[in-house]
């Protein structure tokens, strides 16, 4: 197009963009590990190509879009993939200009749920006896191998042996051998369960990268891994994904796998620990048995909109971009803005559980916060531990040096990402043999 030429012709947004450091420059250091620098290219690219695809087929073209949409937008890879400067450019300029769920949506699947991520995963990925999708009514009721109604609940369970080992408490057809830090968590007569809920910005997912680390944490653990998959943000908004975790919480404690789980530990990514630190404040409200311990990998646990100075000195993060955090937080809670109402609903501390007041915090189960340094939502986690830490409520912060947000979807790119991946795995172990 001309206006991509004539600097004439302009808009004010592109101008900018050209004129400073750009997504695809701003971590460029010289000791960045060349795995990280793909991610960013990579990560620019899918989001071009899809910003193309929404440009061709337009963005309220729901139908052509989920038809046509992919493929145009795997033609467009090569594209952006050699001209990578060009690709940061569009990103920067369509995460400043119009951010759209969609939009990211799209790129993000391509990455992170495709039919080839999925296939190649499999490959990678250990064979275990329990690997399965199944829907739990929206009352905790039933779970069905099927979906019987829109309102059912998609869980996951990985296990590294037999259902009916893990009711029988033996390690019979077990993938993997019984470890001396699996029998000092009491197995294989115990029954941990690990809660996990994923991230994505509270509207998408990387599925296939979950599959990955999962299957690999059910062979280290030896827990039942129950992996929530809540309906995502702006179709379904708060409280709903909340009380979906809250309800399949409930369903585990109250013996729904066929079994009483001696401990259940929480697990929650970015937005995923937001839900998992509301969902331990609605059982501090509500009287409910809470986790044996948390484990909260970059957490988001203030959802004001004014930056901290983690989110502005890394607003160009490259998988939580400011437009991207912003989206986040104004898809899952809509009524961002400055009203009254909005600065009473936002400390509301099931939605914002970091501002929570100190009588919910000090009955909070022992917490583990992991983070990169390079996060935006670092400040989260610090400010969530001092607090804490304040209210004597064991609590530990491991802060990762070059590593940035959702660090979990590169580890096979980064060394020291799946380093800090395989070390976090060991915390969440430390709750399951909790004394």
């Amino acid at each position: 197009m001309e206006a991509d030429i004539d600097d004439d012709l302009k808009n004010a947004t592109a101008l900018l963009v050209e004129r400073v450091p750009l997504p695809a420059e701003f971590y460029d250091r010289s000791s960045e590990p060349l795995g990280f620098t793909i991610f960013k290219i990579g990560t620019n690219v899918l989001t071009a190509s899809s910003a193309f695809a929404h440009s061709i087929l337009g963005m309220q073209n729901t139908r052509l879009l989920k038809y046509l949409g992919p493929p145009l937008l795997v033609m467009a890879i090569p594209y952006y993939a050699i001209r990578n400067a060009k690709a940061a450019r569009y990103t920067a300029r369509t995460l400043i200009d119009q951010p759209n769920v969609d939009v990211i949506r799209m790129g993000w699947q391509v990455f992170g749920e495709s039919n080839l991520v999925r296939l190649i995963t499999k490959f990678q990925r250990p064979s275990i006896p329990v690997f399965e999708e199944q829907f739990l009514a929206a009352a905790g009721s039933s779970l069905n191998k099927k979906r019987k109604d829109k309102t059912d609940i998609g869980v996951y369970l990985y296990s590294a042996r037999p259902m009916a080992s893990v009711k029988a408490g033996t390690w019979t057809g077990a993938c993997t051998p019984l470890t001396s830090r699996m029998i000092a968590c009491g197995l294989p007569s115990t029954r941990p369960v690990l809660l996990y809920i994923h991230g994505g910005g509270f509207f998408g997912r990387f599925i296939a990268k979950d599959f990955y680390n999962l299957t690999n944490w059910a062979c280290v653990l030896g827990a039942v891994i129950v992996y929530v998959d809540y309906d995502l943000a702006p179709e379904t908004q708060y409280p709903d994904s909340l009380n979906q975790c809250m309800t399949v919480y409930k369903w585990v404690l109250g013996g729904g796998l066929g079994f009483q789980p001696g401990k259940v530990t929480l697990f929650g990514e970015s937005a995923g620990a937001n839900i998992g630190a509301a969902l331990c404040v609605r059982c501090i409200q509500e009287g409910i048995d809470l986790p044996s311990g948390n484990t909260f990998m970059f957490p988001a646990l203030n959802l004001h909109l004014s930056p901290s100075p983690s989110r502005f000195l890394h607003q160009s993060d490259p998988v939580l971009p400011r437009g991207i955090l912003e989206l986040a937080l104004t898809s899952y809670y809509p009524s961002h803005g400055h009203s009254n109402q909005y600065k009473f609903n936002i400390h509301d501390p099931c939605v914002s559980p970091g501002l929570a007041e100190d009588a919910l915090l000090e009955k909070f189960p022992p917490t583990s916060l992991v983070v990169g340094d390079l996060d935006p939502l670092l400040d989260d986690s610090v400010d969530f531990y001092t607090r804490l830490s304040f209210l004597k409520v064991p609590s530990t912060l491991k802060i990762y040096s070059g590593l940035s947000h959702g660090f979990l979807i590169y580890g096979d790119l980064v060394p020291e990402a799946q380093k800090a991946i395989d070390e976090t795995c060991e915390r969440v172990q430390s709750y399951i043999w909790l004394r």
